[in-house]
């Protein structure tokens, strides 16, 4: 017999709800090792935005929930298939809940897919929180629905809503400036096109210190997947011409490149160095000169920003820029 859905909300419909699967729910609810903390933040959040009695046998048994609702709608990249799995939006996502009074406020959490029933309504929702890369019709939609709507995204693009991100063209042109101090005369580029903006200011910055980096040196991939590092990788390594340094979008295409490198027994950092972005924690690796942006800060910013616009809506659009650091083996101050 089909159970009513007044009867209670099963791990299931959790399931659904925070986009994973419920036998991924019981092991959060059990607090069971192998998962990983951006999906147990996820599930977390998800239970008690549902409103939860885990005493209740068989099923969660739903609770009124009279808090504002803030939606977080997670739009990833198209090659992000899992991205709860990835310490970026784990990271935004506890920044968010440090500003967060969650006596107060609902946090509802979606992985956007650009369906229709995913979208919040007005009337259900105070603000919204974007993150990474929302499109454009999602928010034209916003704006038509008079929705506050805040986005955090490592990538800039050309948005002219509320924005809080990292300034990725003067970080590059800053790290130039270091890169060249320091004796590198060569560098090569190794990104995924979203990344361009890098490219445009590590062009722009070695050429100011009449270093100019050649079109042969510049390596773009389609996207972040390491698989398309391969064939450039490949390429640079069979021309056995190398650039002194070379900069990766992350410390999985360094750590990935070094594997490579390794093979034809090119050492990382003796032999060329790597230049890689990051926002783990913990500490930074020493064989890399690593540029760190924070993610913790970025979503605590952008949540701080979204309830001060839905206290003054009527505030103009800012975008909010959070610095990066910088370090390597032989320089372990932070910059």
């Amino acid at each position: 017999m089909k159970e009513k859905a007044t009867a209670g909300i099963k791990l299931a419909d959790v399931a659904r709800y925070a986009g994973t699967s419920a036998s991924t729910v019981s092991r959060v609810l059990n607090n069971q090792p192998g998962i990983s903390e951006a999906t147990r933040a996820i599930v977390l959040e998800a239970l008690r935005a549902i409103g939860y009695n885990p005493k209740a046998t068989g099923s969660v048994a739903p609770v009124r929930d009279s808090r504002t609702r803030i939606d977080i709608l997670i739009c990833p990249l198209a090659e992000q298939k899992n991205p709860m799995e990835l310490n970026y939006y784990g990271a935004m996502l506890k920044g968010i809940r440090q500003a967060t009074d969650s006596s107060k406020i609902n946090l509802k959490m979606t992985i956007f897919t650009g369906e229709a029933e995913t979208l919040p309504k007005s009337e259900n929702t105070a603000g919204v929180l974007l993150l990474e890369t929302p499109s454009e019709d999602l928010r034209r939609y916003l704006n038509e629905a008079k929705i506050p709507f805040v986005i955090l995204s490592n990538n800039t693009g050309t948005y002219s809503e509320d924005l809080v991100s990292v300034d990725k063209f003067g970080e590059s042109l800053r790290l130039c400036g270091y890169l060249a101090g320091i004796g590198i005369r060569r560098l090569g580029l190794l990104l995924p096109r979203i990344d361009l903006i890098y490219c445009e200011g590590f062009r722009c910055g070695m050429a100011r210190h009449g270093l100019p980096i050649a079109d042969s040196d510049i390596h773009l991939t389609k996207n972040t997947d390491l698989s398309h590092y391969v064939a450039p990788v490949h390429r640079m390594l069979e021309e056995g011409n190398l650039p002194e340094a070379l900069v990766v979008a992350s410390y999985a295409a360094a750590d990935f490149c070094t594997e490579m490198f390794r093979m034809k027994k090119i050492r990382v950092p003796e032999d060329i160095r790597l230049v890689a972005f990051t926002d783990e924690e913990g500490e930074d690796n020493p064989n890399y000169i690593t540029m760190r942006f924070d993610s913790v800060e970025m979503g605590r910013l952008a949540m701080e920003r979204l309830l001060r616009k839905i206290g003054q809506p009527e505030r103009k659009p800012h975008h909010i820029i959070v610095p990066m650091r910088f370090s390597m083996k032989q320089d372990k101050e932070k910059r």
